[in-house]
């Protein structure tokens, strides 16, 4: 299973559907990766869930990077802070409420992280391998 790949989407979607992040109100993450669909994260409700593409609630912040930053990131080897400060993640929207939330995505982040480890993990290949 690779970063990013339809397989590993569908992975996280299993993950989340147990996650109960304890958010008061509502937040849409949009994560924009060079080269891979982009996805959203709706905090909403108690629960967490994935948006493929441009669907679901518009996005409140949007994050931008590479394969590379993005994969890091999802690990947390590498933290949103430094990523900013080095020009490699972009951000826009409302970053106070980012902020603000940062509780509830650790939860998420931990609900996924071994997904991603698995995809990291995984056999290269092609342009689709994040470690290229």
């Amino acid at each position: 299973m690779l970063y990013l790949s339809e397989e590993w989407f569908t992975a996280v979607e299993r993950a989340l559907s147990g996650v109960h992040p304890g958010l008061e109100g509502r937040l849409v993450l949009r994560q924009e990766v060079d080269g891979a669909p982009s996805h959203s994260l709706a905090l909403a409700d108690g629960r967490a869930e994935l948006h493929r593409g441009a669907s679901g609630p518009p996005p409140d912040v949007t994050m931008s990077c590479d394969r590379a930053t993005a994969l890091q990131l999802a690990e947390g080897a590498l933290s949103v802070p430094a990523a900013i400060l080095s020009g490699r993640l972009v951000v826009e929207g409302d970053v106070a409420r980012l902020v603000d939330v940062t509780d509830a995505l650790a939860v998420v982040a931990e609900a996924v992280r071994g997904t991603t480890a698995a995809a990291a993990a995984g056999p290269a290949s092609g342009p689709e391998d994040e470690r290229a």
